[in-house]
């Protein structure tokens, strides 16, 4: 999700928001905020690296 805010968003605060209104299944374990996505040339978000980012920060 990429969203733009005035004040830097709680992380606990999205988690908890997240699995008040998903299911069990469907929720972020690990939230973490970026300044921006990784993309590619082609405007594309770059997943692979975000997963690489979520498997070095465990």
């Amino acid at each position: 999700m990429s969203v733009s805010y005035a004040d830097k968003p709680d992380p606990d605060e999205l988690a908890v928001y997240c699995k008040e209104r998903l299911a069990a299944y469907e929720y972020p374990r690990h939230v973490e905020i970026l300044p921006a996505l990784p993309k590619a040339a082609s405007g594309k978000i770059l997943r692979r690296e975000l997963r690489s980012r979520a498997h070095d920060s465990q």
